[in-house]
């Protein structure tokens, strides 16, 4: 053998010994040690570039006055921290008081003045939707940590504790507990007796009054130090508004000296102020806010700025898109329409969720439609054509009245999975298999309606096995067993009802042997099996950026349709030839989009949601300039409403 051959023959050997080779994973302390700096650098990272946003678009900072429960007042989140009682701390504020602005300033206040490595790691989590009586206040805790940061989602082997779990328990989390009054509506004093049960250090922020309401039931949150923010006075008004020496400084300047109680009470929260300053860049804001016949109140004030803040963004000149410039605020409108009021993120992957079920339904049914009856015409004929449109339409009903899959991330590389992925196709063939032996005798001997039911019955096999693999794998992230059952079912429903009008089309069932009948069930069998095998599992290398997340999903999709695309042409080609391409390629297609998040999203917000003018074609690339207007803002994976107040002022249809 050439020295050359001998190189590529050693070459081979280690490709191959790369990709099914265990290659040892770092130790359990290693990984929380790992996915510990992980989560520091994220926080820190996140709250710069949310306080940099704002220092973008209001260049001067506006200080937050706080005063605590035991007299002592200052500007600063961590002297206000070290004064906490055992670490629990309870900021009050009112909407638009600057809790946000606060706690991010904590955040990196505390990272940057700590003594220690393992200091605790200040984490901001939304209490948003909470409901105590479903879910215990850790359990919430870890829920919300691992959706925003998926690699703390990881598992000690095959175990059920997750990082995020390991790490609060060790007290290497400070959870930030954000919006108490946005717990679940009634819910306020079971929550106040669910954080009186923990005891380990903590912050909560809170609208005062629905804070006191809970006091007043439950009695009081112990051992904890309580601050509220103050409003802002009219000389700390004037200084932020009126600082500079030009004309527009002396006409802000002469407004506020004016009417100092009328506009001092408009603007007395830096959420108003910031929203003032935007707005008058020009000098326009001011000149109507001096009228006191059309703004006779504060409030009449607060609600043009509300209502007047998002149009005012999209009048300037700043996108490549012309037309975002004057359907902008249309479209945003229809986002906070479509996203429940209370409800703080905004993920792409839900989207689809909160349109009506009607909507979904119609979105899903008429491409169904369409394709069904191009395919089946352009194989058979018209009749074989409304036949194929019939079958679709009816997995389209069923696709727009559920809601959407769960996110999932391609993972490519196989290296330390190797033997997950190999025992996922074992399954698959398991379940090909079973589907095989029951459905052959079925479909020459009794009839083609019965290929569903036996494909439902044999999968089931397939489905347990699957539940078993990924519970040894992936543990408490598992899907359930009566998940795994619903979804094998309705896989193999599917793709048996197609295989029996193929064969009822062409009026022909294929004359193949027993041994022949079950390996292409075993091969369809493992067409669903290689996208399960690839799914992405718990990684510290996950990031968690919302266009990451989108375009691993419609990779993952991409995968499911090409697997399952395949199979079924071959399985369709027995009695249909080289037509069986586009039969394959539709069932293909129908699969990846329905069975996906990515899917959910092309469908519902890419394509129906412009078609009935809601949004425009580039959804994306909207949501994502509406971010850098300064409507939006990101969290982790999450869009969200710059502000709550904006989010309802922008849904209220009287507007």
């Amino acid at each position: 053998m050439s020295p050359s051959q001998n190189a590529f023959f050693v070459r081979v050997k280690g490709d191959f010994k790369q990709v099914f080779e265990h290659v040892p994973r770092a130790t359990w302390d290693q990984q929380l040690d790992h996915a510990a700096a992980r989560l520091a650098d994220h926080v820190v990272k996140d709250a710069r570039q949310r306080l940099k946003m704002l220092r973008d678009r209001i260049p001067s900072e506006l200080s937050v006055l706080w005063r605590a429960d035991d007299g002592s007042e200052g500007v600063d989140p961590a002297a206000l921290y070290r004064r906490a009682t055992n670490g629990r701390l309870v900021i009050l504020g009112e909407a638009g008081a600057g809790k946000s602005v606060l706690i991010d300033r904590l955040v990196l206040s505390l990272r940057e003045t700590r003594t220690s490595t393992t200091a605790p790691i200040p984490a901001i989590v939304s209490l948003s939707g909470w409901n105590p009586e479903e879910v215990e206040l850790d359990d919430w805790i870890v829920e919300q940590l691992v959706s925003e940061f998926p690699f703390l989602v990881a598992t000690r082997g095959s175990g059920d504790t997750t990082i995020a779990e390991y790490l609060r328990s060790r007290g290497q989390i400070l959870p930030i507990l954000d919006g108490f009054d946005e717990v679940a509506t009634g819910m306020h004093r079971r929550a106040l007796g669910d954080l009186n049960d923990v005891t380990t250090p903590l912050v909560l922020t809170s609208r005062p009054e629905a804070f006191r309401q809970a006091r007043e039931t439950a009695g009081r949150l112990w051992s904890t130090t309580t601050a509220e923010l103050q409003k802002l006075d009219i000389d700390v008004i004037t200084d932020y508004l009126a600082s500079g020496d030009d004309e527009h400084g002396r006409r802000w300047r002469a407004a506020l000296m004016k009417a100092p109680d009328r506009l001092g009470s408009a603007l007395d929260t830096p959420l108003m102020v910031g929203l003032a300053r935007e707005m008058d860049s020009d000098g326009s804001a001011l000149e109507l806010f001096a009228d006191g016949e059309r703004f006779p109140t504060a409030e009449s004030i607060q609600a043009y700025l509300l209502q007047n803040y998002v149009p005012s963004l999209y009048g300037r000149r700043r996108s490549k898109q012309p037309r975002w410039e004057t359907h902008g605020v249309h479209w945003l409108r229809n986002v906070a329409k479509l996203l429940p009021i209370g409800r703080k993120s905004l993920a792409w992957w839900e989207l689809g969720d909160f349109l009506g079920r009607p909507s979904r339904v119609m979105a899903y049914f008429l491409p169904a439609v369409v394709i069904g009856f191009l395919t089946g015409a352009a194989v058979h004929s018209p009749l074989g054509g409304a036949a194929a449109a019939g079958l679709m339409s009816l997995l389209a009903v069923g696709a727009g009245w559920w809601r959407g899959p769960k996110l999932v991330r391609l993972q490519v590389g196989l290296a330390d999975r190797t033997r997950y992925a190999l025992a996922l196709g074992g399954a698959g063939l398991v379940g090909g298999a079973c589907v095989g032996l029951l459905t052959y005798v079925g479909a020459m001997h009794v009839g083609l309606w019965t290929l569903p039911v036996g494909a439902v019955l044999g999968t089931a096999v397939g489905s347990a096995l699957t539940y078993v693999i990924r519970r040894w794998e992936l543990g408490e992230l598992a899907k359930s067993l009566p998940t795994e059952l619903q979804l094998g079912a309705a896989g193999s429903a599917t793709g048996g009802a197609a295989l029996g009008l193929i064969f009822g089309i062409f009026d022909r069932i294929p004359s193949v042997g027993y041994g022949v009948w079950i390996g292409y069930c075993c091969l369809i069998g493992l067409s669903f099996a290689i996208p399960a095998a690839f799914e992405g599992g718990p990684r510290l290398e996950w990031s968690a950026t919302p266009s990451d997340l989108l375009v691993a999903n419609r990779h993952w999709a991409y995968v499911q349709m090409v697997s399952v695309g395949l199979a079924f042409s071959l399985a369709a080609a027995t009695v249909t030839g080289r037509r069986a391409i586009p039969i394959g390629m539709a069932i293909g297609l129908a699969w990846g989009v329905g069975t996906t998040a990515w899917g959910r999203w092309a469908l519902l917000i890419r394509w129906w949601m412009p078609l009935t003018r809601r949004l425009p074609l580039h959804v994306w690339g909207f949501l994502n300039d509406a971010r850098k207007r300064g409507a939006l803002r990101q969290k982790g994976p999450y869009l969200e409403f710059r502000h709550r107040r904006l989010h309802e002022s922008l849904a209220d249809t009287e507007s």
